[in-house]
């Protein structure tokens, strides 16, 4: 009778045991993160075909399946970089992309135990990808302005340049001068300027849905 009891016990706890190891949290996406080795990266709500970008959440290991704007995205044959928090991906260029209203995107993910969706999150054609291409000078004198030429610059809002020490300085948008979507004008601050990546941050609007977006020039060699 001791040992039936014994036996019984045993078994109430191994499954006891079992029990809490099938308890799993739902996954969960957070945000969204640009993946660059080159360049400063920060939360997106838009990316293009070709992008590495990385999802931030909870409970993500052990992924299934993972799709973009209902693209499933191959996890075998990709290269895809999961963690517990992370998912690291590059969007395919055979994409579906986000045209109209209601299809602004999103991005679904399936794991062992449940799936997650992230939206609104666009993803665009790269002609429309804002690209700097060139400045005005690279001698910077407070006080006195830079433009910065490229595409898809409209909207433009702040702005970086590079500094000493591997810091940024923020250069005002001058909102009295022709600031189109080919060109922004900066008013130049006083600071001891060297070699960095100039950044723009831009307002943009897809269909009513408002956005923020960054764009990096090359490394440049504004000391003076």
């Amino acid at each position: 009778m001791y040992h039936n009891i014994k036996l019984i016990a045993s078994v109430l706890s191994i499954l006891a045991l079992c029990a809490c190891s099938d308890e799993h949290d739902a996954p969960a996406i957070s945000a969204v993160w640009s993946n660059s080795h080159s360049q400063e990266n920060h939360r997106i709500d838009c990316a293009y075909p070709g992008q590495i970008i990385r999802l931030e959440g909870s409970a993500l290991g052990d992924l299934r399946k993972l799709f973009v704007n209902g693209t499933e995205i191959d996890i075998v044959s990709n290269d895809i970089y999961n963690t517990p928090t992370s998912v690291t991906f590059q969007i395919p260029s055979d994409v579906r992309l986000s045209t109209s209203h209601d299809e602004v995107g999103y991005i679904r993910l399936i794991t062992a135990y449940g799936e997650a969706v992230h939206r609104p999150f666009l993803v665009l054609p790269n002609k429309e990808k804002p690209a700097i291409s060139r400045f005005s000078t690279t001698v910077l004198e407070p006080d006195g302005r830079l433009t910065v030429t490229g595409s898809n610059l409209s909207g433009a809002r702040k702005a970086w340049l590079p500094t000493v020490y591997g810091g940024k300085v923020e250069a005002l948008v001058d909102v009295e001068a022709e600031n189109t979507d080919k060109q922004v004008v900066l008013l130049i601050p006083d600071a001891t300027f060297a070699q960095g990546c100039a950044e723009i941050e831009m307002a943009k609007n897809h269909d009513g849905f408002e956005y923020t977006e960054r764009v990096y020039s090359a490394t440049t060699d504004f000391s003076n």
